[in-house]
């Protein structure tokens, strides 16, 4: 086209200009568009409730296995057995609703091998829980039947952690490429006219905001084990066991909860543990504390690992059970709002060793006197109140804002008699202590 320099010539030059431009510019938003993480949250999800389906199938084999070899379950561990049988196959099936993939591997396992077919009539013969005389042959088929299941479903939670790290960097490298591209395109249409210059700040908002997902994704994955254990075991590598100097180790359990769960639905008993620990989870983020994990009414806390924190750790973990009574004392159980819920503590000091567990489905784990003393804390104590050692004491009477009642003597196995003590919150001008009767 012989384009003039008339004002017609010059007024269909802009006409022609304005129509590149508005298609130059469609394509560049359209392309920046295109780029989108959010697919990575269901395989997220996914994985998270994966590791929850194995960990609670492993749950529900103990119980079957105990019943085959006894013929029949006690009423605590046939409430054990219905809570975590619910919770195994709604995590699955969770699992299935967000990865096409998962579902179709899960609905070929009846055809793969007979086992899984045992598996439902098994399954319906425990719920059941009708005496019988016990058959060590059938619990035996039992084991490797569900053995053989659950490591089926570890093959695709390893199956799911690759597909998001592939994810992942093929995601941000095609985001780098299209906002690369597009940076190009705007340079060219900023040169042809200085109005295009107004769509610069897009593309550097949309690179913000995939830096900004991808760093939501890690957290994410950071959340189900410590930081340095998640990365090397991405990389599929050994991660050695770790001894610490000091840390304080918490376990606290709910009061009566065989009770509560004789008197409940399983679903409402799975109800008031979601209502109960979301809430802890809430209160303890105020800390310096790692929560190892929490294993029916049990909720396990650490401080001074896997990062060491000096001497802080006991008063962090003390801070942290105070703060959890607290919140306890105004817990309102969902189905039962007439019935107080009380919790028992128990906080021991000292050293320990933690690693991680396991392959298949890895798990970070303290081992050590330590945490066996803190244990028969929470076991050996009552109602409401926070039992501590005199070594979790001696560390907390360096500090002010706690006082100390001593509760007597208690029997620790393979540790002999031990003076113990209950923790309460004392004034700001310094620890209440007292002196251990000879």
């Amino acid at each position: 086209m012989d384009l003039g320099t008339s004002e017609d010539d010059i007024a269909e030059r802009m006409d022609w200009y304005n129509q590149i431009t508005y298609f130059i510019m469609e394509a560049v938003i359209r392309n920046i568009k295109d780029v989108n993480v959010s697919n990575v949250w269901k395989l997220l999800l996914a994985y998270k409730d994966m590791i929850r389906s194995v960990e609670y199938f492993g749950i529900v084999m103990v119980e079957g296995l105990y019943f085959f070899g006894k013929g029949s379950l006690n009423q605590a561990r046939f409430i054990n057995y219905i809570t975590y049988d619910v919770l195994a196959w709604k995590s699955l099936n969770q699992t299935k609703d967000f990865v096409q993939y998962i579902e179709e591997k899960v609905e070929l396992f009846e055809s793969q091998y007979v086992e899984y077919r045992n598996i439902t009539e098994w399954r319906d013969l425990i719920r059941g829980n009708v005496e019988q005389a016990m058959n060590l042959v059938v619990a035996d088929d039992y084991f490797y039947a569900m053995k053989r299941f659950t490591e089926e479903l570890t093959s695709l939670q390893w199956y799911l952690l690759g597909v998001i790290k592939e994810y992942m960097v093929d995601e941000t490298a095609y985001a780098d490429t299209q906002v690369t591209l597009s940076i190009i395109v705007l340079v060219i249409v900023f040169i042809i006219s200085p109005i295009i210059i107004i769509f610069a700040s897009t593309l550097t908002v949309k690179g913000m905001e995939l830096k900004r997902e991808k760093r939501r994704c890690d957290r994410l994955i950071h959340q189900m084990l410590p930081k340095a254990v998640a990365i090397q075991l991405k990389k599929k590598k050994m991660v050695p066991a770790e001894s610490f100097k000091e840390v304080s180790v918490y376990f606290s359990d709910i009061v009566g909860f065989t009770n509560i769960c004789s008197e409940s639905e399983p679903i409402q008993v799975i109800s008031l543990l979601n209502s109960l620990y979301n809430m802890f989870d809430s209160r303890i983020e105020k800390y310096d504390v790692y929560k190892v994990e929490t294993i029916g009414d049990a909720y396990m806390v650490v401080s001074g690992l896997p990062h060491p924190n000096g001497s802080r750790h006991a008063a962090e973990l003390a801070n942290m059970a105070l703060d959890l009574l607290d919140g306890a004392r105004s817990f309102v159980i969902p189905h039962r709002p007439d019935r107080p819920l009380e919790i028992r503590a128990g906080i021991n000091s000292g050293p320990c060793v933690a690693g991680v567990v396991g392959t298949k489905m890895p798990r970070y784990c303290l081992f050590g006197d330590t945490v066996n003393v803190a244990s028969r804390m929470e076991s050996t104590g009552e109602a409401m109140e926070i039992h501590i050692s005199q070594t979790t004491k001696q560390i907390l009477e360096q500090m002010d804002g706690y006082a100390f009642e001593f509760r007597g003597y208690m029997e620790v196995k393979g540790k002999g008699s031990m003076p113990t003590f209950w923790l309460r919150k004392g004034p700001p001008t310094g620890p209440k202590t007292i002196t251990l009767p000879q």
